[in-house]
């Protein structure tokens, strides 16, 4: 049931933060404070939040600064991750409680002509995105363990090594053998991507199509991050 839990809170954050993410501008704002609220009403997602700023003492105005005139802005984030989180988290509270509609503040931060929503889509990227990473990645780093501590059955097993199109999957976990012998990093992450649009392909249900192309995708994660 924990398991269960940590998925449905994933995919339910996932849906939010896309939401408030590609928000047109006429309705940010609501998409903002709803993203706002899902965090702060989730027991779970608050607690791993604030363990990371709780005890952080950081302006959130020395991340999203502005000029001496007062119209141009800059997002200039810290070094240090949870200085980061603090300001986001700060100044997403900010914008939420203060301001009506979000185009004005977003036309400060995004410099360029175009349609409003292309202008606030850049913004809130530019703004929460890492935000939205942090929250997915915790997520998916419980999941996976909440995984390991359970007994293994239906598996699939499935050798992306020369795979061209077809995975045969019956169950919910799987087991991916990546034959590396003679290859290279680069080759064996093509061969990822390549096996990712054949996931909808399988008798999976949707819920367990995007977990596991979410552990593919942490796959080629953890191979940039250990051989690159």
């Amino acid at each position: 049931m924990i398991l269960a839990e940590y998925r449905t809170l994933s995919l339910d954050f996932r849906k939010v933060s896309s939401n408030m993410l590609t928000a047109r501008a006429d309705i940010a704002l609501i998409e903002l404070k709803r993203f706002k609220n899902f965090i702060d009403n989730s027991p779970i997602i608050i607690q791993v939040l604030q363990k990371q700023i709780s005890n952080v003492n950081f302006d959130f105005r020395d991340c999203f600064q502005k000029e001496m005139d007062g119209y141009r802005y800059y997002i200039v984030p810290p070094v240090e991750e949870d200085l980061h989180l603090k300001a986001q988290y700060d100044f997403l509270s900010h914008l939420c409680s203060d301001y009506r509609e979000i185009k004005g503040i977003a036309h400060k931060f995004v410099f360029k002509t175009g349609k409003y929503d292309d202008i606030v889509r850049e913004f809130l990227e530019r703004a929460f995105k890492p935000l939205v990473d942090f929250i997915v990645n915790s997520l998916t780093k419980t999941i996976l363990i909440l995984e390991g501590e359970q007994p293994m059955k239906n598996n699939i097993t499935q050798n992306i090594a020369h795979n061209y199109g077809n995975v045969n999957a019956a169950g919910r976990d799987a087991v991916m053998n990546i034959h590396s012998a003679g290859e290279s990093i680069e080759d064996i992450k093509a061969l990822i991507q390549k096996l990712i649009p054949t996931i909808t392909n399988t008798q999976l249900t949707a819920e367990e199509q995007e977990f596991l192309i979410d552990d593919m995708e942490t796959i080629t994660e953890q191979i940039e991050s250990y051989f690159t």
